[in-house]
């Protein structure tokens, strides 16, 4: 695959910053780009030299925002285990690159699919599969999850990810992807992001987590796969 250019769009703040907190001791790093100059952008599978860069994006999301539920903050150790799981279950793990003018390259984003719940009926697991004959029985239900480095929202890199994702998801035959969006004030953007790019609200889910000294709602959006055609936004 090669670098693709890129530069300021829609998806303006995924995630979004809710507010500084102490869960996270230390400074975040300085600014990696210049907002609206035109970057190199290359997507790829994930492999183990991308998880300190994921475990820095990660971290600055679960101190500063609702885009996870989590409280305290990952190390490479536990970012291995999580590849690795994906790997061996067959899920989809991309990372975006970013190339700077000296050839460097740096890991500034990341999307992957999962399984969304453990109960035979949700994946066609084999003994179903064994009983069914058609091809389409293979298809199941996974949850999508997507961060970006903070100097990087804003410049397409979310749609890139999510387009490529979706091919992935395509190939394994998977019928539906939901994605689950805390419904709070910082969130109106991350919502427009699901619903502009074909994802549907199909309910809210009232007080599911307290992070931030205060209940929040979660939004279910879900895009059928069946019969997909691009429709994932591109500017």
């Amino acid at each position: 695959m090669e670098f693709e250019e890129t530069i300021s769009s829609e998806d303006q703040t995924f995630c979004s910053p809710t507010k500084p907190t102490g869960l996270l001791e230390g400074t975040f790093p300085k600014p990696l780009s210049s907002p609206g100059k035109r970057i190199k952008v290359l997507i790829r599978d994930a492999t183990s030299e991308d998880l300190p860069a994921l475990v820095d994006i990660f971290n600055e999301e679960i101190a500063t925002s609702t885009c996870t539920f989590r409280m305290r903050p990952v190390d490479i150790e536990d970012r291995r285990a999580w590849l690795s799981e994906l790997t061996k279950d067959g899920y989809p793990c991309l990372v975006a690159i970013h190339a700077d003018d000296t050839g460097k390259e740096t890991t500034i984003g990341w999307c992957n699919l999962s399984r969304y719940r453990y109960q035979e009926a949700y994946n066609a697991c084999d003994f179903i599969l064994s009983r069914l004959e058609s091809s389409n029985s293979e298809r199941r239900t996974v949850e999508i999850s997507m961060y970006t480095h903070r100097d990087f929202r804003g410049r397409n890199i979310g749609s890139k990810l999510l387009k490529a994702i979706l091919l992935e998801a395509q190939k394994r035959n998977y019928r539906t992807i939901l994605a689950m969006v805390a419904a709070d004030p910082a969130s109106s953007d991350r919502e427009r992001f699901w619903v502009q790019r074909g994802f549907e609200l199909r309910g809210t889910l009232r007080e599911l987590g307290f992070k931030f000294d205060r209940w929040v709602d979660v939004g279910v959006y879900q895009l059928m796969l069946e019969g997909l055609v691009h429709r994932t936004k591109d500017n």
